[in-house]
């Protein structure tokens, strides 16, 4: 359901050609140089480097972006997703009126304003309080607001005590942190924010991140934001595309969109494994036998519930009789991101006896019921030997989608964001 039904961006039908070397040389003799060797049957001497040889209609050209159609509404947050190269910066260009579409038109509602690169417009031989202007004027800013904000981008940028010192003499991070601060204070309708959380040390960029919520959450500005980073788009968007090849791959629900972009059939994950002698992996301490995902009332082939209990089956023969295996299973979330550990190096319910002393061991691991979000997940095996190092990794063993519960309510349940949705025990009562 859109934040609001008033739309304040309208791209329809979006395409953009690029014809790769034809660029001019910049000289009259270079442009004449470059046509007889051209004549002669020769490779053009203005392009140095290797560039995209696919061929449309003979001549060396590229469909950055082909048939875009996306209806942006009034308070979303959108996240813009795609491999290097799907066409995510054309398009912020092209929104930006940095340059034109080839096909196509943008319709917009509001003052747009684009943060493509961090220090746009900084000028070494001035000083933080000069370039703070001179950005700000540079990202469309006016004087007088500027002015209003002043000691707020100072105080955020976290370089008072240099403010007056010439930026040449700035460390990387401090530059990259004063021309942060300067955008993170704009106020247009429309912003526009391509891969600039990532800048400066942790520290800030946890005040990044907590500015960009504090923009966003309003719901009266739309923002569109480009990341690589999962779970930025993740915490921070109501929405996501998927750009594949210049088209638009997916338009939807956030997980959705991620799992898409990382490529997970879901449908095709297998939830057991088997294996023969000769195909186990294996170590000099242990063989893997078998291993699986079982939950109660789960019919084979069913997606995983998160309101059923979640169990974890790992069959291994001890290969090395004197070795004392420990198993430990590792949960990522579908980005990749390392959610949890369980081992029985340290929760073992027999962890004040002797260890099994059979060559054959089963471990088995249940995670509750009601504590995963929906989503996809990721989960590793790993085995340990003698307590104190792994002697077998299995990585993304398992890959598996948790659905919602079906729960009997009137009103609205929700979708939250988080990656976990563990239902704690709540009592209301009347004083």
């Amino acid at each position: 359901m859109k934040p609001t039904q008033q739309k304040v961006l309208q791209i329809d039908k979006i395409s953009k050609l690029y014809r790769l070397g034809k660029i001019g040389t910049g000289t009259l003799s270079g442009d004449l140089k470059r046509q007889m060797s051209l004549w002669r049957g020769d490779n053009d001497p203005a392009i140095p480097v290797d560039y995209d040889d696919r061929t449309i209609a003979g001549e060396k050209e590229v469909w950055a972006l082909r048939n875009v159609d996306i209806d942006i509404f009034k308070g979303e947050v959108v996240g813009l997703i795609g491999k290097n190269g799907a066409g995510k910066s054309t398009l912020l260009k092209l929104l930006s009126r940095v340059t034109s579409p080839t096909t196509g038109s943008i319709k917009a509602k509001g003052r747009i304003a684009s943060l493509l690169e961090v220090g746009t417009g900084m000028h070494p031989e001035l000083t933080g309080r000069e370039n703070i202007f001179l950005n700000g004027a540079v990202l469309g800013m006016s004087r007088d607001e500027i002015e209003r904000k002043f000691d707020e981008i100072v105080e955020f940028s976290g370089c008072a005590t240099y403010i007056d010192t010439p930026v040449k003499r700035y460390s990387s991070g401090m530059k990259v942190r004063l021309g942060f601060s300067v955008a993170a204070f704009l106020e247009p309708e429309i912003l526009i924010v391509d891969e600039v959380l990532a800048v400066g040390d942790a520290e800030f960029q946890k005040k990044a991140v907590a500015r960009m919520k504090e923009i966003s959450g309003g719901g009266d500005r739309t923002v569109i934001f480009v990341s690589h980073n999962m779970t930025s788009i993740r915490s921070l968007c109501t929405r996501s595309i998927l750009l594949e090849g210049g088209r638009v791959a997916f338009d939807g629900d956030v997980a959705g969109c991620i799992a898409e972009y990382l490529g997970y059939d879901v449908e095709t994950t297998a939830s057991s494994f088997s294996w023969a002698k000769q195909d186990a992996p294996k170590s000099d301490e242990v063989r893997m036998v078998s291993a699986r995902v079982v939950s109660p009332g789960k019919a084979y082939g069913m997606p995983f519930a998160i309101d059923r209990e979640l169990c974890f089956e790992v069959e291994v023969e001890r290969l090395n009789p004197d070795s004392i295996v420990d198993c430990t299973l590792r949960i990522l979330t579908d980005g990749g991101e390392f959610l949890a550990a369980s081992s029985t190096l340290y929760f073992s319910e027999q962890e004040d006896e002797q260890p099994p002393s059979g060559n054959l061991l089963k471990f088995t691991c249940c995670i509750p019921a009601d504590f995963f979000n929906q989503g996809v997940y990721r989960f590793g095996i790993y085995l340990l030997a003698d307590r104190r190092r792994t002697t077998l990794r299995l990585d993304d063993l398992f890959r598996l989608t948790l659905t919602t519960a079906e729960r009997d309510t009137d009103g609205w349940l929700g979708t939250p964001g988080s990656m976990l949705l563990p239902r704690f025990h709540w009592r209301t009562e009347s004083l």
